[in-house]
């Protein structure tokens, strides 16, 4: 379990830049539309508490969903495709994954309106409102750590998968915070470490080698589970007994 949470959890640290970029410009612009006779800080700290509350309900779903559905190793194997192509997309090499997100689009602009009601957001209640809202916004970042948390939380012990995977999201919520939250108050000033030509390559790399680490670890454990298999079917030998 805790290495679930940790792998949750650096998947949102390593992926903060592209926090920054996709929803640092959000949380800027809510900044800004905050009434200044609210308390700002405040406010943005209960949007983001939204979000990562939306993360782990999004998680609790899925990984009940693939609990149920019981399908093996390819939902593996789709987590390591899908943190491959994270890799690809957050680098620049590729941009496949912007198809997924413009599935999304479609849910995102559905919710507008119930959105809108929460602006301005000049209250508690509103601002986790919003957050929870987010959750919903396209994100190839957010469908991998979805693909990936929930397959892994099917091969924890301590916890039922649901579970596991409810907390595994919320751990990657937490990951990603300290840059949405920093996007939004210190927008500007980062702006210039998003610039900088050898972060999102080298944050590509290290979610491709996360994803080939996960298909290993997925094709490893269907090997290893098939040994034991045909070691336990082989017939038990007669004893000789010698006179």
């Amino acid at each position: 379990m805790l290495a679930l949470l940790a792998a949750s959890l650096g998947m949102g640290l390593f992926g903060s830049l592209h926090c920054l970029g996709m929803c640092g410009g959000l949380t800027a612009a809510l900044g800004f539309g905050i009434p200044a006779h609210a308390a700002r800080q405040r406010l943005i700290v209960l949007t983001s508490v939204g979000r990562v509350v939306s993360y782990g309900l999004i998680g609790l779903a899925a990984g009940g969903l693939m609990q149920a559905m019981s399908l093996g190793l390819w939902p593996r194997m789709l987590a390591a495709v899908m943190l491959i192509l994270t890799g690809c997309y957050l680098a620049g090499w590729w941009n496949l994954l912007t198809r997924l997100e413009a599935l999304g689009a479609g849910l995102w602009r559905k919710l507008e309106p119930i959105r809108k009601r929460c602006l301005p957001i000049d209250t508690g209640f509103k601002a986790l409102g919003f957050g929870l809202l987010w959750g919903a916004l396209p994100c190839g970042l957010v469908y991998s750590a979805i693909a990936f948390v929930s397959t892994a939380s099917t091969a924890v012990s301590e916890v039922p998968p649901a579970l596991a995977s409810a907390l595994g999201m919320l751990a990657f919520g937490l990951g990603t915070s300290p840059a949405v939250l920093i996007g939004g108050l210190m927008a500007s000033q980062l702006t210039i470490w998003l610039q900088k030509p050898l972060l999102k390559p080298l944050l590509g790399i290290f979610y491709i080698l996360f994803g080939i680490w996960t298909g290993y670890g997925a094709l490893a454990h269907k090997h290893h589970d098939h040994k034991h298999s045909q070691e336990s079917d082989v017939p038990i030998g007669h004893e000789h007994h010698h006179g």
